[in-house]
């Protein structure tokens, strides 16, 4: 039987900052960076980092293969040498921060540090140690990210466990039962209920812990919910989605096709953001790894 290592989720305990009286000339002022609005729909932020100032955030545990080179990007102080050893947090496996102390620790996210460079420094207090760290934060490339945020967990929790959904299909996608490994069979349209969402223990990915009608229970990531074209849908989604566009179209966004007639919002459904834009005085051009779609008032009149 596979073991499902289960995140030990902490309560949520918003972060408040004390002014403490001091005094400094103006040129020694910085700019405050207020934190925003988290929705808690995203765990990558992108250039929307503020919205990490107050979270607590989950440093995932790696695959086997990848423990040796530890952590990278954890800075005692982010205005000295990124290079030297004796900068980096808990030194090092290979040239980095060292994976045991590191892995599976919450951390709670003081500030936002802007250096004028392409890159920001997450500003972490470990939980368990009260250690202060800098994490190099990349907002371009999410799959350097190493954390889970624990707003983003729940809410996925509150979306999905307990559910109904539908996956569309993946090419030469394979499920398999997490108890006897046997492979499974997901019908088109199928639905299936969603028990739990955890992190696998192989590659520590998020999951959904998705069961069939016949019992059998397999997990699917959870990043696939938020690819370009989306593959996981709740029930209720698709209620929603019939109730407003029929049935029969509802069938065809599912298949990722289009026809004649479909508004933005349906194209978008079945075939994702498209890669361009081109608009004329009279029609647009939607461009799809070499597949062109047209609209005129918002509807889609040709494509090939």
């Amino acid at each position: 039987m596979k073991k499902i290592t289960q995140v030990l989720l902490l309560i949520l305990v918003p972060f408040y900052s004390f002014s403490q009286i001091t005094i400094s000339s103006s040129a020694t002022k910085k700019n405050k960076i207020e934190a925003e609005p988290y929705d808690s729909l995203s765990n990558f932020l992108g250039d929307d980092y503020k919205q990490y100032i107050g979270q607590k955030l989950y440093l995932l545990p790696k695959a086997e293969s990848l423990k040796e080179y530890g952590y990278t990007d954890f800075f005692k102080d982010y205005k000295k040498s990124h290079f030297k050893d004796s900068n980096k947090f808990k030194c090092c496996d290979g040239f980095d921060s060292k994976y045991k102390p590191l892995q599976g620790k919450y951390f709670t996210v003081l500030d936002v540090i802007e250096d004028g460079s392409r890159y920001v420094f997450l500003h972490l207090e470990m939980d368990a140690t009260g250690e202060k760290v800098y994490y190099k934060y990349n907002s371009n490339i999410e799959f350097l990210f190493p954390f889970l945020v624990l707003g983003f967990f729940e809410k996925q929790k509150e979306i999905f466990v307990g559910k109904q959904i539908i996956l569309r299909p993946h090419y030469n996608a394979e499920f398999f039962d997490i108890d006897t490994g046997e492979k499974i069979k997901i019908a088109a349209q199928e639905y299936l209920t969603c028990t739990n969402i955890t992190i696998e223990d192989e590659k520590y990915d998020e999951v959904l812990v998705l069961e069939n009608k016949a019992k059998q229970k397999f997990f699917y990531r959870l990043d696939y919910r938020f690819l370009n074209t989306r593959r996981v849908f709740t029930k209720s989604e698709v209620d929603n989605y019939i109730n407003r566009f029929g049935v029969d179209n509802w069938s065809v966004i599912y298949d990722e096709e289009v026809k004649i007639g479909f508004t933005k919002e349906m194209v978008k459904l079945a075939l994702g953001q498209p890669e361009k834009i081109n608009r004329s005085s009279y029609n647009e051009q939607w461009v799809y790894d070499n597949q062109y779609l047209y609209f005129e008032k918002g509807k889609l009149t040709a494509f090939n």
